[in-house]
């Protein structure tokens, strides 16, 4: 999934929406010999784990570059203190010779230093960042920057050799092989069509992130994508509920809810499911029920 100008063919009417308007820059797409910068903006991988995505990186063509602070454990969970993560990423951002980030794993953490680079610094070398879940609040810095991510696999599953769909999807969406999605039917879709920069992410994850700096969803022309398993489901639903309370739903012209095929009914995201149903039922909103999420895993 990319931040950018994209269609749904499943919309109808528009609400009102806020002023603002976004436009994403699409970064150069890599080419052999790129460099790729390995990075672990959350939670820790192990170095086995983070050799082995290098070793996939190296054999489709790219460097891999490990940042400086990988391999690094602070408070039992976390890649090195929130300074030292800061450094990676403004080490990556501003070094031009890097083309593209993959994030090693989400987690939990990226929140602690959300106001700590500026959205300058984001969008000053635009390059690919590729990952998802806690890596959602990286990709609203970036939007809010003006530049287009990929929500999409990370060094942990790369590392399993690189041949899944997922990570040869990641590998073609970074060389400028886009795919083309039809999507089949649901009975909750909401049909028509729609155009807008996609944004949005782990629901627990974006949702603490509004009224912040990598907050994208002021915008007035937004297909706001949602992703969200293994949570609970208290913590999912309340995510949900206080949504409609921001006034972010103002600014959405389609929703998209991902559900991946093992956990599509289990009772937490019927529940979650549920819930979006009520919230958008008197709205005029477009709604996908059954979107893509070939790039979440």
């Amino acid at each position: 999934m990319i931040a950018s100008a994209s269609t749904m063919n499943i919309s109808g009417q528009n609400a009102d929406n806020k002023s603002m308007r976004l436009h994403c820059e699409k970064p150069p797409y890599l080419k052999a010999g790129d460099r790729v910068a390995l990075l672990s903006p959350a939670y820790a991988s192990t170095m086995g784990e983070v050799d082995s995505a290098a070793d996939v990186l190296r054999g489709w063509g790219f460097e891999p570059v490990i940042g400086p602070h990988v391999g690094r454990v602070f408070a039992g969970k976390y890649a090195g203190t929130d300074e030292e993560r800061v450094s990676d990423l403004r080490w990556a951002l501003s070094d031009t010779s890097i083309k593209a980030i993959l994030c090693n794993r989400g987690g939990y953490g990226t929140i602690h230093y959300i106001d700590q680079i500026p959205l300058e610094e984001w969008g000053a070398h635009p390059k690919w960042l590729v990952g998802f879940s806690d890596i959602s609040t990286l990709h609203g810095l970036l939007t809010r920057a003006g530049v287009m991510s990929i929500h999409g696999t990370m060094s942990m599953f790369l590392a399993k050799g690189g041949e899944d769909s997922t990570s040869t999807l990641m590998r073609d969406l970074l060389m400028g092989i886009v795919p083309r999605y039809e999507v089949p039917a649901h009975p909750q879709n909401i049909e028509g069509k729609a155009n807008g920069i996609l944004v949005g992410g782990n629901l627990c994850t974006f949702v603490p992130n509004l009224g912040t700096q990598a907050d994208a969803t002021l915008g007035d022309n937004l297909i706001l994508f949602i992703e969200e398993i293994e949570e609970q489901c208290t913590i999912s639903t309340g995510s949900f509920k206080y949504s409609p309370c921001t006034g972010f739903l103002t600014a959405a012209k389609v929703w998209c809810w991902a559900i991946l095929p093992t956990a599509a009914m289990n009772s937490p995201t019927l529940v979650l499911r549920r819930c979006c149903v009520l919230i958008l039922r008197n709205t005029t909103f477009l709604y996908s029920a059954a979107s893509p999420v070939d790039t979440i895993r």
